[in-house]
């Protein structure tokens, strides 16, 4: 009796404990569902009122800018955001600026020169925020970015298949739920795997990632009003032994930039000033530059793809 007993006992286990997984699977992927697209425009909002001055290095950084370190401005108000590139000093060299009045962007040599207006609305703004989210800051767009691309336009795209939502541990005082996912991208003919883990009381703040070759992870050094602020963001390729981003927050201001930073007249350069000549022309290369870095992911794993496909042909020609 006490063996048919114990028996009994086991297998009621065995059948409740797929239940109950089942059941908490359910539970993340609803609250996922429910709650993810209004808390990245919360963590939006969050992150623009706030100024960021970051230190960068890595793999990119030497590629792109031919040095072992920069330093990068975000500055935002509402709408309003603009990334600058600082000399050692903290001196502005160059700027972006994206608003919905106008688009620009200066530079000038160094601190003593005096800046030039190179392009003017020859960008929209969403063209422009693309540019500002991708070619140069990450800490205040890493927590609901990847590239320049919001991580809902992945999770909740049609073509989107999502795994099995469960909760993986804990960081800040906040479940760590992780989302892996499956997306094709019909117009490249491209299927990409990969997943993100969130902090889930946190606005769901993306945590760390997985994006094709790519692989990231969002530090927080601290909560304000149940929104984590960005320290460190660690980028790296798993098929490469370097790393290709750091970026390390050396100062962070919890508030908005005044309005007049956003102007021309912010750099000495008067409103009724032309750009450049020849800004028509160069345009092309101005979006072509903005997108680079994403771009040159995405060409990476099509290379990759082309090239497996190929050698399996090649195998299969041999084989026959």
């Amino acid at each position: 009796m006490v063996v048919l007993i114990r028996f009994s006992i086991l297998a009621a286990a065995a059948l409740f404990l797929p239940v109950a997984a089942l059941a908490e699977s359910n539970f993340w992927r609803a609250r996922f569902d429910r709650e993810y697209q209004a808390s990245e425009r919360r963590l939006e909002e969050f992150y623009g009122s706030m100024q960021i001055v970051e230190e960068q290095t890595g793999e990119s950084v030497k590629r792109l800018y031919d040095c072992d370190r920069v330093l990068f401005k975000y500055q935002s108000n509402g709408d309003k955001k603009r990334t600058s590139r600082l000399d050692e000093d903290g001196n502005v060299l160059s700027a972006t600026v994206a608003a919905p009045a106008q688009t620009f962007l200066v530079r000038r040599e160094d601190a003593r020169s005096q800046f030039r207006l190179q392009e003017r609305n020859l960008l929209n703004y969403e063209e422009m925020m693309d540019m500002v989210r991708n070619s140069s800051q990450r800490l205040a767009f890493s927590p609901y970015t990847i590239f320049e691309t919001r991580v809902s336009g992945i999770l909740f795209s049609p073509t989107c298949q999502i795994g099995t939502v469960e909760k993986v541990g804990e960081r800040l005082g906040s479940a760590l739920v992780k989302v892996p996912f499956d997306v094709t991208f019909p117009k490249e003919g491209v299927r990409v795997e990969g997943w993100f883990t969130f902090l889930a009381d946190l606005s769901w703040a993306v945590a760390d990632y997985r994006y094709m070759v790519y692989r990231g992870e969002i530090d927080y050094s601290k909560v304000v009003r149940g929104f984590p602020v960005p320290a460190k963001v660690k980028i790296w390729r798993e098929d490469a032994d370097y790393i290709w981003r750091l970026s390390v927050a050396k100062e962070v201001i919890l508030e908005p930039a005044p309005d007049s930073e956003f102007t021309l007249a912010a750099f000495g350069i008067p409103e009724s000033a032309a750009p450049s000549p020849a800004t028509s022309r160069r345009r092309f290369w101005f979006v072509v530059s903005a997108n680079f870095v994403a771009a040159g992911g995405l060409l990476l794993f099509f290379w990759f793809r082309r090239r497996s496909k190929s050698t399996r042909s090649a195998r299969g020609a041999v084989a026959a």
